[in-house]
This record gives structure tokens, C-alpha cells and sequence, in this order.
């Protein structure tokens, strides 16, 4: 079980300190004991950075070939070996060209850039270094794609160092909320080596008479599933042979001269005489006449009404109509003509939806 301790110093306090950090040129200040006094975290965390700076330099300055990061061994010179263990207090007193180690260690250019980091700090307000540190810590404990990055870009440094001309162009992603698949039922198939799981939502098969019939159903259903598969997107085209028929009907009507709105208002109208309901068909006429026409009173604009019928459906008949429930069914009709044609034609705006309007 691990064991966890509040952090009861200040994070950054005033930070003065960074200025006698600064001035600290003789390492064997820093190889002092640790202060018992509480001081705040920044403060702690530059003055051990600060130390461990000075023994990777001390490190390159006995060998230019060491790597920079010494490992500390766990047991400190626990068993009598040949070669003592490289502690700090061991490192720095190492003959070197010129001295000893402590002597050249002024000269190091990282422990110079280290010192250069240290005086900007040292001018930064301590709000703004109170948020970097907390920051700094937040990477240092749980923020794994600040690691990530961290390696993304090092290996980044790395090729551009090899090739410094030309550009090399990448991506990466993350594939979330992915869950096993719920399985439909299984299917027992002739010639088949094992049973066949069907998907939970398979859409079925399209039965087509033609192969190009065939190619452009799919692509269009393909195109419907891929939008949310809902009832009323733009890609939910419904083609049956009846409803084909009716569009057909319409554009043979247009192709002859007539207005889109006035075919409907004829069907309509027509469809209205068969229900029984020949008396509406004035109310109707006043309600959605067809515009331009010469007598607004004989001619019906089929699909400005179909649209009101569509948004507002009780300014087109009083929901307490007793005929209402049989001139519905009338309307529908009309909505099911307008949807038809634009399913039938792509480049006709599709302005509205039937109610049992279902996608392919």
C-alpha cells in the first residue's frame, strides 16, 4: 500500500531563493547537508536540479563519452570492489587536466544553459511560477501524453538533425469507446464450414432487376446508414414501383406545361372526391390557391398546401372537424405524392417527409 503525505510548504513562496541559487559558485555548498528547514517546493526541486547538474557535469568532465544521466546504484560501496562507486563526494574530487573536478566544473556550457534557465526564473513572477510548476508536477506524475509528446518530438529532433532539408508529414489517432459487437442471430448455411452471425442491425439485402439498379441502391443506402439511418435524412429514398408511378404521372404533367403544384392540387382534389369530401375542396382552394392563376378559386396549389399540412397542420383543418380523421388521410396521400417525386428526381429540393416515410 502506498503511502501518501500532504504537502504542507508553499509551492513557490517568494522566490528570492532562485537568486542565491544563482550565486552559488562552489559546489561543495550544495554538497552540504540538506537544510531541515521547511523551504517551498520550487525551491527544493532547483536546488536538487542544481545538484544534479553538477554531478553530470562532473561525470563529463572525467569522461566526454559518458552518457549525461548517471545511474545511482542502489548499495554504496556495500562490498570492497576494485572500482568505488561514482557518489557525488567521490566524483569531485577526481584528478582532472587542471585540477580536480570541482576546479573545471565553472567551464561546463550545460551547467552555463542550466544557470542561463535559472535567471529567467528568477524575473518571472511567482503567480505564473506557481502555474508552470504545477504544471511541471502534473507531467511529472499522471500526464501521460505530455510523456508521449515528449518522445514524439525528440525522435522529430533527432530526424531533423539526420536530414535537415526536405519535410517529413505523419499523424497518429485514438480509437475510443470501442465495444464488442452485439451479435444477431445464427444463420446454419449450406456449403458453409461453420454457422454465420448475423449483425444486430444488418439493413437486409436490396433486390434490384439490374445490375446498375443494384450498384446505385447501394450506394445510396450505404450513403443513408452512414448519416444516422434516420427516417427524414436527406439520403432516405424510398423507390417502390407505386410511388415511382406517381412521380412519372407528375412529370409527364409538367413536361406538358403544367405547374408541379397544380398536378397535385388535381390529385388531390380527385383523391378528396373519392373519400367523400367534395365539400372541403373550396375551403382548401382559399387556403393554398396556386399563385399567378387567373381564378384562385379553381385552382390548387397541391404543394403549398402539402407544406402547411407538413408545419402546421391544425391552420390547414380545426382538430375538433369531425372529418378530420378521414381528410388526414387525404393529406398524407398528398405528402407521400411530394416526397415520391423528390426521391424520384435528386435535384428536386426536398422540402418535406411523409409520415411513413421509410429509407431504403
Amino acid at each position: 500500500m502506498m503511502a501518501t503525505r500532504d504537502v504542507v510548504a508553499p509551492l513557490v513562496g517568494t522566490p528570492s531563493y532562485i537568486n542565491d541559487l544563482l550565486a552559488i559558485s562552489n559546489p561543495e555548498v550544495l554538497a552540504a547537508p540538506v537544510p531541515s528547514d521547511r523551504v517551498p517546493v520550487l525551491q527544493a526541486l532547483l536546488r536538487h536540479a542544481l545538484l544534479r547538474e553538477y554531478t553530470e557535469a562532473a561525470a563529463r568532465a572525467l569522461d566526454p563519452n559518458a552518457p549525461g544521466l548517471l545511474r545511482d546504484a542502489e548499495l554504496v560501496d556495500l562490498v570492497p570492489t576494485s572500482t568505488p562507486t561514482p557518489t557525488w563526494s567521490w566524483l569531485r574530487a577526481q584528478p582532472v587536466a587542471g585540477g580536480i573536478v570541482r576546479d573545471v566544473l565553472v567551464s561546463d556550457p550545460v551547467l552555463a544553459d542550466f544557470r542561463a534557465a535559472l535567471k529567467i526564473l528568477a524575473t518571472t513572477p511567482a503567480p505564473a511560477l506557481e502555474r508552470h510548476l504545477a504544471m511541471t508536477l502534473d507531467a511529472a506524475s499522471h500526464r501521460l501524453d505530455a510523456w508521449v509528446t515528449s518522445v514524439a518530438s525528440r525522435r522529430l529532433a533527432e530526424m531533423r538533425t539526420a536530414t535537415p532539408n526536405g519535410i517529413g508529414v505523419g499523424g497518429y489517432g485514438w480509437v475510443e469507446y470501442l465495444r464488442p459487437a452485439t451479435t444477431g442471430p445464427t444463420l446454419t448455411v449450406p456449403d458453409e464450414l461453420g454457422p454465420i452471425v448475423a449483425s444486430s442491425d444488418d439493413p437486409g439485402f436490396i433486390h434490384a432487376p439490374s445490375l446498375n439498379q443494384a450498384s446505385a441502391a447501394a450506394l445510396l443506402r450505404n450513403a443513408h446508414l452512414a448519416h444516422g439511418g434516420e427516417r427524414h435524412s436527406s439520403y432516405a429514398i424510398e423507390l417502390t414501383s407505386a410511388r415511382v408511378r406517381l412521380a412519372k404521372q407528375l412529370f409527364e404533367g409538367v413536361r406538358q406545361g403544367q405547374p408541379i403544384g397544380a398536378l397535385l392540387g388535381y390529385t388531390f382534389e380527385r383523391n378528396l372526391h373519392e373519400a367523400g369530401l367534395d365539400e372541403l375542396i373550396d375551403d382548401f382552394r382559399a387556403i393554398a390557391p396556386l399563385p399567378g392563376a387567373a381564378d384562385r378559386r379553381i385552382v390548387l396549389d397541391g404543394l403549398s398546401l402539402a407544406a402547411k399540412w407538413h408545419d402546421r397542420p391544425d391552420s390547414v383543418l380545426s382538430p375538433s372537424d369531425p372529418r378530420r380523421p378521414r381528410a388526414a388521410k387525404v393529406l398524407d396521400a398528398l405528402e407521400l405524392a411530394v416526397d415520391a417525386a423528390a426521391d424520384s428526381a435528386p435535384r428536386l429540393p426536398r422540402r418535406l417527409q411523409a409520415p411513413s416515410h421509410r429509407g431504403i
